[in-house]
């Protein structure tokens, strides 16, 4: 923690010398663009010279501000994550964390050629494709994967942002079921599920390939579990796996914070939650869908 620590300080250090520097260069620009338009009375041109000089320097120092940030919060995972995973699953599995495969800016990589797991599921279709934190291992005698996804689609909209959970399971399924509203869902093959229960018709659609196990899968703890979810929430059931996209709209797993000596607790505490949050679900999602209830 002492080496942790220290590294915090030196890092901090370089972010506000960069953060004096954005000071230094916007005051910079100023002092240009009173001297353009004393020189040529052009208040347009002093304008653009303002804003071009700033502009660019900013998202300069912000792609490195950033940098160093992610660089101490990467640090800060590999040092201790794996440790608190283990504490929180004791003897009931083990997961690892691992970094995001990062994609080089300067090499194209077709964005198809990304996110296989998501579009074998169909519970979204997207042309943009963000990884960042990534769970992967054995849980309660399952394989699962755990990983924080942003899905967009066209230049800005954003499809899904939250955590994208795999389970393999002992059943084979021998159709394909997605429980979620239908937004930007993939519905070629399946069919919608008419649901006698009004308040869940609301909040979710239903779709098959095969109405008879769509049934059994959709048992009434299961519906009683979905309605009391707080994020939006889809299911897929397929092959022999349970998967689940969680829509919490903002990064879950944040640990080492730049601004917060690494001693703070509760940065810690907050993951251990929101981890802990996750597992539940996973064993809610395991009792509930693969033990026999009535169906609806």
């Amino acid at each position: 923690m002492h080496e942790l620590e220290n590294l915090r300080k030196k890092k901090l250090l370089q972010f506000v010398l960069l953060l004096l520097l954005d000071l230094i260069i916007i005051a910079g620009a100023v002092f240009a663009a009173i001297n353009i338009y004393q020189s040529t009375k052009d208040s347009e041109s002093a304008i653009q010279a303002f804003f071009c000089i700033t502009v660019i320097f900013i998202f300069i120092s912000s792609f490195f501000k950033n940098k160093i940030a992610k660089d101490f919060e990467k640090s800060v995972k590999v040092t201790c994550i794996n440790n608190i995973i283990a504490n929180i699953l004791g003897s009931r599995g083990e997961i690892v964390w691992r970094e995001a495969t990062r994609v080089n800016p300067f090499v194209f990589i077709p964005k198809y050629e990304r996110g296989e797991e998501v579009k074998e599921s169909q519970l979204f279709s997207f042309n943009g494709y963000s990884e960042d934190d990534i769970f992967t291992g054995e849980y309660s005698a399952s394989k699962v994967n755990i990983t924080e996804l942003i899905l967009t689609v066209g230049k800005n909209t954003t499809v899904f942002q939250g955590s994208f959970i795999t389970i393999q399971v002992d059943k084979e399924f021998q159709g394909h079921t997605i429980i979620g509203k239908n937004n930007y869902t993939i519905t070629k093959g399946l069919e919608k599920l008419k649901l006698p229960v009004k308040e869940f018709a609301k909040k979710y659609d239903v779709y098959t390939n095969n109405f008879d196990e769509a049934g059994k899968i959709l048992n009434s703890d299961l519906v009683n579990f979905l309605m009391e979810m707080k994020y939006a929430t889809k299911i897929a059931c397929y092959g022999n796996k349970v998967v689940a996209a969680i829509h919490v709209n903002k990064d879950m797993f944040k640990l080492g914070s730049l601004f917060k000596p690494v001693e703070d607790q509760k940065q810690f505490m907050k993951f251990t939650e929101d981890f802990n949050w996750v597992i539940n679900i996973i064993d809610k999602l395991k009792e509930l869908i693969l033990i026999p209830a009535q169906n609806l």
